[in-house]
């Protein structure tokens, strides 16, 4: 047998790089379509990108602490799909002293915007809680939020998704 036969002879190596071929775009299409199929690619759902700032005021006098959160820059969300969570503002007479309430942006102002952009705001306090209806016995009591915390939550309309905006601790706390 001739060495300058079997150099040349390559009848071999195409069937042979034709199955590694076919192993792995068949893997591959598998573990893409496994990807789609079990929720590893990620969630398809877009998440609105908003800068929300907080500025809190407490006024002794008259008994009201003053929270303010106000859409300062990023995308317009719907209204509807905003809520704000406020934890732990202390009344006198309220179960053991404190109020957690989940808020709803739209009931906070008095003309409710059906849309969310920068510039807008809402302040959370004594007042705009008895304008929510949620409470309204408030009227001359001690309204505090020096231990409170609030969240800003989107909620996605197409799932029951919901994703935290900002947060914010009392600076007191």
């Amino acid at each position: 047998m001739q060495i300058k036969e079997l150099i040349t002879d390559d009848s071999a190596v195409s069937p042979v790089i034709g199955v590694i071929l076919m192993v792995a775009i068949t893997v591959l299409l598998a573990a893409t379509a496994a990807s789609f199929f079990l929720g590893l690619a990620g969630d398809n759902s877009s998440t609105p990108q908003v800068a929300i700032n907080f500025e809190y005021s407490s006024d002794d006098n008259h008994n009201d602490d003053r929270l303010k959160i106000a859409h300062s820059g990023g995308d317009t969300v719907e209204a509807d799909n905003v809520a704000i969570t406020v934890s732990d503002v202390t009344t006198p007479s309220s179960a053991a002293g404190v109020i957690t309430t989940r808020l709803e942006w739209p009931k906070l102002t008095p003309s409710s915007p059906d849309r969310l952009s920068a510039g807008m705001s809402v302040n959370v306090s004594k007042h705009s809680l008895e304008h929510s209806g949620q409470y309204s016995g408030l009227k001359g009591e001690k309204f505090s939020m020096k231990h409170a915390s609030a969240e800003v939550v989107w909620e996605d309309p197409d799932n029951s998704k919901s994703f935290t905006l900002a947060e914010w601790t009392s600076p007191t706390a």
